[in-house]
C-alpha cells in the first residue's frame, strides 16, 4: 500500500498497533521528510528491529508523542538517522539519562522535549553547541534560572522555556 505513494513528504502514524514489519515498509517512501509516530509501541509489538528500520530512515524531521519504549539502546540508533535535522518529544518517561546521546547527532539543529525534563535533563543540555532552537516548555520541573543559564551556555540557540524565551545572542 505504501509503494502508491512514491512522493509523500510527510506522514503522522498512530503507532499504537504498529509492528517490525510496518515500520520496515516506511521504508517504500523515499521521499519522507516529515515522521511522526504518535503512541508507539501500545501494543507491545515494537522491538529494536521496528527502532532499527525507522533508523534507516532520511526524514528531516522526527517527532514522537507517547512513546512506549524509548532507552538509550533506541536514541543509539535514532540519532545516526542520516538527514534528520528536528527531533520533537512528548513522553511521560524519564529524559535526564538521555538528553546527551539525543545530542550526539551531528545534525540536530532543532530539539523539543516536552512533559518529564527536569532541571538536572535541562544542564545536560548545555552540550547542544549545534542547537539553533531548543524547545523544552511544558516542563515543569525545569526552572526558569537553569534554562537561563542554559540560554548562556548556548549563545547561538533560541530557547522556549516554561516562563520565557531567550534570543540568541550570537549569529
Amino acid at each position: 500500500m505504501l509503494k502508491r505513494f512514491p512522493q509523500l513528504v510527510g506522514l503522522q502514524v498512530d503507532g499504537a498497533h504498529a509492528d517490525d514489519a510496518l515500520l520496515a515498509r516506511l521504508a517504500e517512501l523515499p521521499k519522507l521528510h516529515f515522521l511522526r509516530l504518535d503512541d508507539m509501541g501500545a501494543s507491545g509489538e515494537v522491538s529494536l528491529t521496528g527502532w532499527k528500520a525507522v533508523a534507516t530512515l532520511h526524514p528531516e524531521e522526527f517527532c514522537l508523542y507517547m512513546p512506549h519504549r524509548f532507552d538509550a539502546v533506541v536514541v543509539a540508533h535514532l540519532r545516526e538517522m542520516p538527514e534528520l535535522n528536528e527531533f520533537r518529544w512528548w513522553t511521560t518517561l524519564p529524559l535526564v539519562a538521555l538528553v546527551p546521546d539525543l545530542l550526539r547527532a551531528p545534525r540536530r539543529r532543532y530539539l523539543g522535549l516536552s512533559n518529564t525534563l527536569t532541571d538536572a535533563g535541562v544542564r545536560n543540555l548545555r552540550t547542544g553547541k549545534n542547537l539553533l532552537q531548543l524547545h523544552i516548555q511544558g516542563n515543569p520541573a525545569a526552572s526558569e534560572a537553569e534554562a537561563a543559564r542554559l540560554a548562556e551556555a548556548l549563545p547561538r540557540c533560541q530557547i522556549n522555556a516554561n516562563v520565557r524565551s531567550f534570543e540568541p545572542r550570537l549569529k
